[in-house]
C-alpha cells in the first residue's frame, strides 16, 4: 500500500486491498467479549495476540472506502481498549486467550507495547470515527505506562520485559523510536505532559540504539537469543534500526 501511494501505483494498492479481504476471509476472527472480536495471528490457528490486531485497525484505516471494514474495526478497538491494563499497559496475549487457550497473557514487553501505541496513532489518523476521543485517552495512557515504566530518565536505557533484568536489543530501541516519534509529531492533540517527557527521553534512546551498530560494517546483530549468540537478522537487527534511523532523521529535517 505505501509503495503503491508513493509512486502512485493503483494497482499495488488493490493488491494490498485484495491481501487485507484474504486475510478476513481465512484468518479465524474470534468473539472475545460483547461488542468484541480478535482475528487470529496465523493461518489456521488459534489466538488473540493485541498488537497483531492493532496492525489490522491500522491496515482496515488505510483505504478510501472503509464502510465494509466498520464493524471489524469497532469490535477489533473495543477489545484493544478494554485489554488495557489501569496502569495503560497491555499484556501480550487478551483476557479471552487466558481463559480460552492457555492460562497465561503473555509479557509486557518494550517492542510490543511500542508497536501497539503507534498502531493506535496511525489508526486515529486515518480514520475521523466517533470513538477517537476513546483512541486517544487509550493512547495517551499507553504512552504514559511505556515512558515511566520501560526507560531510565537520564540515560534512556531500556529494558525488554518488565519484571526481568534483560536489557533492551535492537528491536526494542528501534521500535520504540518509531512509537515515540509518530507521538511527538502527530497532529493529534496528545497530552502535553507526556509528550514533553517522549521529546526529553527521544533522543537519548536514539543514542542507546546507535550505540549498538557495529561501526566497522554498520551492521545490526539481534539479540543474544539462542544460546547466547548474536544473530544478524533483518527483522530482529538491522531492518528496524535501519527503519528507526531514517524515521528519526525525517523528524529532524522537519
Amino acid at each position: 500500500y505505501t509503495i503503491g501511494k508513493l509512486y502512485h501505483r493503483k494497482d499495488l494498492i488493490d493488491l494490498s486491498k485484495k491481501s487485507l479481504d484474504k486475510t478476513l476471509k481465512y484468518h479465524e476472527i474470534i468473539e472475545t467479549g460483547e461488542e468484541q472480536e480478535s482475528i487470529c495471528y496465523y493461518y489456521n490457528s488459534k489466538e488473540s495476540t493485541i498488537n497483531v490486531n492493532t496492525e489490522m485497525l491500522e491496515w482496515m484505516a488505510l483505504y478510501d472506502d472503509t464502510d465494509q471494514y466498520s464493524d471489524h474495526m469497532q469490535r477489533i478497538l473495543n477489545m484493544v481498549v478494554s485489554n488495557q491494563q489501569k496502569d495503560g499497559s497491555w499484556y501480550y496475549f487478551s483476557v479471552w486467550h487466558k481463559e480460552n487457550i492457555e492460562n497465561n497473557l503473555g509479557a509486557i514487553d518494550a517492542h510490543h507495547t511500542a508497536t501497539v501505541i503507534y498502531n493506535l496513532i496511525h489508526y486515529a489518523e486515518l480514520q475521523n470515527h466517533r470513538d477517537l476521543q476513546k483512541v486517544i485517552i487509550s493512547i495517551n495512557r499507553g504512552m504514559d505506562y511505556f515512558l515511566k515504566n520501560f526507560f531510565d530518565p537520564v540515560s534512556g536505557l531500556s529494558k525488554v520485559i518488565m519484571g526481568r533484568k534483560r536489557t533492551a536489543g535492537p528491536v526494542q530501541y528501534a521500535e520504540s523510536v518509531i512509537a515515540l516519534v509518530d507521538f511527538i509529531k502527530s497532529p493529534i492533540d496528545f497530552d502535553k505532559e507526556v509528550r514533553t517527557k517522549a521529546q526529553m527521553l527521544l533522543p537519548k534512546i536514539m543514542k542507546q540504539m546507535i550505540c549498538l551498530i557495529n561501526k566497522s560494517d554498520g551492521s545490526v546483530s539481534s539479540d543474544k537469543i539462542i544460546r547466547r549468540i548474536h544473530l544478524d537478522s533483518i527483522r530482529w537487527g538491522n531492518g528496524p534500526v535501519l527503519y528507526a534511523i531514517a524515521k528519526y532523521m525525517e523528524f529532524c529535517q522537519e
